[in-house]
């Protein structure tokens, strides 16, 4: 259906002028037919494998070539999706209506709710696309289409002929979605640290964290921890890390300039605030070699001084044996003078 007005003024003296352009564009936009796409989330879900937003952008493509988008709604229960999926969506510039799942049917009332909305404010010519396959649609979408006079459209995955007889067009929603290239898995951003030293001694700890996260908030920092003139900022990424180091190169807290030094790894960072502590407070600083070296060489301490201990055990062996036979010898007599004792008391006893 094609709509043409012709948009002029006529003047006092008879003459006539075409109206301003931007006048033009809102009269017509009333010409031009509106379409709304409402999706039913937990009954035709993304494929794994597959993106939303690319879904999204293809139906947009097939459908919107001589209409313009009036409402894009997603229903679904939000604690129910993955954020990923959920990211995606919303990337795509629609609305995405939470229902809680747990009540019977709420997320086909609320559908119900939004398509009533959609028609009754855009009237008879426009097109409504339903993305469900659900039969419990039929009544409504039978009076938008014969009492509306609602151009209907379904995407479905199996649904009843009940259902698709109602509609204007249909259409598997494997056609929107065979050929879409792969979704792309990003990988988990790892968390990176800004080491800040230089920090003044004297300026309260709540204070110098209050400095450093206003000057590190817009790369989402957060303090760490601030041990004298050092503190630790940790990032959601590394690009974020860098930037922030960046920021924060010769700037001043409490008159005092300060450095900032990147690292990936917070037991580099701990590794690297200990010894700056120590150096501080003068104690001597031992690298990883000289433990190393230490622990070798203690190492090597206790391996002599158990052999040692083992060729002292061997000497002493000898003597051991000798105490031993020794004391089997006097065992031996003690049994052979057990007879006589036993006379002598027999006899003292007897006299």
């Amino acid at each position: 259906m094609n709509f043409s007005c012709d948009l002029t003024i006529e003047g006092v003296d008879g003459t006539k002028q075409s109206l301003p352009g931007r006048f033009k564009y809102a009269m017509s936009s009333f010409t031009i037919p509106t379409i709304g796409f409402f999706w039913d989330f937990e009954n035709i879900r993304v494929p794994k494998d597959k993106s939303g937003y690319t879904i999204i952008q293809r139906l947009r493509e097939n459908f919107l070539q001589d209409r313009f988008e009036s409402e894009f709604i997603v229903v679904c229960d939000i604690r129910k999706e993955r954020d990923d999926v959920l990211d995606e969506i919303n990337q795509a510039q629609v609305k995405i209506v939470h229902v809680r799942s747990t009540a019977k049917n709420s997320c086909d009332e609320k559908l119900k709710t939004c398509m009533s909305q959609f028609v009754q404010n855009n009237g008879p010519g426009s097109t409504l696309v339903l993305l469900s396959s659900d039969i419990n649609f039929c009544p409504f979408l039978a009076e938008f289409r014969y009492m509306k006079k609602i151009n209907i459209i379904l995407i479905h995955n199996a649904a009843s002929n009940y259902l698709l007889n109602i509609c204007n067009e249909n259409f598997p929603f494997s056609l929107f979605t065979e050929d879409l290239p792969p979704r792309r898995v990003e990988k988990p951003l790892q968390p990176a640290y800004v080491m800040v030293t230089g920090l003044p001694q004297k300026m309260p700890e709540f204070s110098v964290k209050k400095t450093l996260s206003l000057l590190t908030d817009n790369r989402g920092g957060k303090v760490l921890s601030v041990t004298g003139s050092t503190a630790v900022i940790k990032f959601a990424s590394t690009e974020y890390a860098v930037q922030a180091q960046r920021r924060l190169k010769n700037e001043t807290v409490g008159k005092k300039k300060i450095t900032a030094t990147f690292f990936q790894d917070i037991n580099r960072v701990v590794t690297r605030g200990l010894a700056a502590k120590m150096q501080q407070s003068g104690r001597p600083v031992h690298t990883d070699w000289d433990i190393n070296q230490g622990a070798s060489a203690s190492g090597t301490a206790n391996t002599s001084r158990q052999r040692t201990d083992s060729s002292d055990t061997e000497d002493d062996e000898p003597r051991r044996t000798a105490s031993t036979s020794r004391q089997r010898t006097d065992s031996s007599d003690t049994e052979d003078d057990e007879p006589q004792r036993r006379k002598q008391v027999k006899f003292g006893f007897n006299f």
